[in-house]
């Protein structure tokens, strides 16, 4: 009797164990898998994040309403210098980057803010907004590419960045927001996407080096002094943009009538830089402009003819996967038939595991691991760790060599190719002593 029991108890646990804590813990298991952030924390003396991870300079924070990213602040743990480039993540572990700018939008927090310091910044076709001034006062950048995912730019996102020369805007845009590139006195040129409808109060105030062009969809412009610190305006005659031009005594060129205006093609395409130099694993977007500026149809595409060496998106970003050198090439789609070439060359990586193994009293074989792509290495050697290097071998291809080697004496190598009859050399390895 007592047996039945226990074996009618032990079937009552199984079952129990089976549609109560078995679904309870496999949900759990599934909300872990859900949110890879779970658990995860950024701190810094200033800032504490939960759900949040620094990539790049940058510190990621998930929103699991939106089961997404948002792009929070600068990474203040990071050791960071003027004039880099920053690229904005499109993926963090896994999931993806929706939303530019939460907590430190604030002037106050400026060392916080995603631009500061950075003279480029590059963001990924998967943000769709860009909250507050998440970008304002960062008098260092010069250049920022916004995609057409984004649909969204709070007002004051880039006020006092007057460094700006050139930014993109996304078709799909509705509405350029109030102080939206306030004071940005260095911006150049701006095409306004078709689909605009309103461009809000001191939107370009203090812009006095800018040409604008305004499409025929802007129904409505700001008031205070909006365009009115403008270059020069670009527009149809008799629409918003022409009448406010006229009213407010500001410079204006008409691009045409509405028939001819779906017409203008590039008469010219030019590259800023006609050819580049970048280290493996590094990015460079291609800067191309149309002449004239405001031509109908601004998408351009990207070709390369040594995707195994540089890579290039859609939309312009060029990758460099390992030694070598290639060409990409940027075509209109306007029908203009313009096209340019960009020259790429890839610097050979650093080698590492670069060792001495001692043969004798006076001599040493040196090694290190092989380098892609490249067609021999140098070996240098100086008096001390940060003196002056001197080569004492070159050599193609083998990634080992016997030396003579002296005392207190520091070494290092390096890979190079061979590109037109030029040494194209790679960052040198770790300085090591071989005695």
């Amino acid at each position: 009797m007592f047996r039945q029991f226990k074996n009618i108890m032990l079937k009552g646990i199984m079952l129990f164990a089976l549609f109560c804590i078995l679904p309870i813990m496999a949900a759990n298991a599934a909300d872990n898998e859900a949110n890879p952030f779970e658990g995860k924390i950024y701190e810094s003396d200033y800032a504490y994040f939960e759900n949040a991870v620094a990539v790049n300079h940058v510190v990621y924070r998930y929103m699991p309403e939106t089961d997404s990213v948002l792009a929070e602040c600068i990474d203040l743990n990071s050791t960071l210098k003027k004039h880099m480039t920053l690229t904005i993540e499109k993926n963090v572990l896994g999931k993806p980057v929706t939303e530019i700018g939460g907590y430190f939008t604030d002037p106050y927090y400026m060392d916080a803010k995603i631009g500061y310091l950075f003279d480029k910044i590059y963001i990924p076709d998967s943000v769709k907004s860009i909250n507050g001034p998440s970008f304002s006062e960062c008098t260092n950048v010069k250049s920022i590419y916004i995609p057409d995912s984004v649909k969204k730019i709070d007002g004051q996102a880039f006020e006092e960045c007057t460094s700006l020369q050139s930014v993109r805007l996304p078709n799909g845009l509705k509405e350029i927001k109030y102080g939206c590139f306030y004071n940005c006195k260095n911006l150049r040129k701006i095409v306004i996407p078709n689909g605009v409808q309103k461009i809000g109060a001191d939107a370009f105030a203090g812009c006095e080096k800018l040409e604008i062009y305004i499409p025929t969809s802007v129904r409505k412009i700001g008031k205070y002094i909006t365009l009115t610190d403008v270059k020069k305006i670009y527009c149809q005659k008799n629409t918003v943009a022409y009448k406010y031009a006229k009213k407010n005594k500001v410079a204006v060129e008409i691009t045409g009538t509405k028939r001819t205006q779906q017409n203008y093609v590039a008469q010219k395409l030019l590259l800023k830089k006609n050819a580049v130099t970048l280290k493996p694993n590094s990015s460079y977007r291609v800067e191309a402009e149309m002449v004239p500026f405001y031509a109908s149809k601004q998408e351009l595409t990207y070709s390369s003819n040594k995707p195994e060496i540089v890579a290039v998106s859609d939309e312009g970003f060029v990758t460099a996967k390992k030694a070598g050198s290639a060409v990409i090439t940027v075509k209109t789609t306007d029908g203009s038939k313009k096209k340019v070439k960009l020259k790429v060359t890839v610097r050979p990586e650093k080698p590492v595991n670069f060792i001495a193994q001692k043969k004798g009293k006076k001599k040493a074989v040196f090694s290190w691991d092989p380098v892609a792509g490249a067609a021999g290495y140098e070996v240098a050697q100086a008096d001390s760790q940060k003196g002056k290097y001197t080569t004492i071998c070159q050599q193609k291809k083998k990634t080992s060599v016997e030396l003579k080697i002296s005392k207190d004496k520091y070494y290092k190598v390096r890979a190079w190719y061979k590109k037109d009859g030029e040494l194209i050399y790679g960052a040198f390895s770790k300085a090591i002593k071989a005695s």
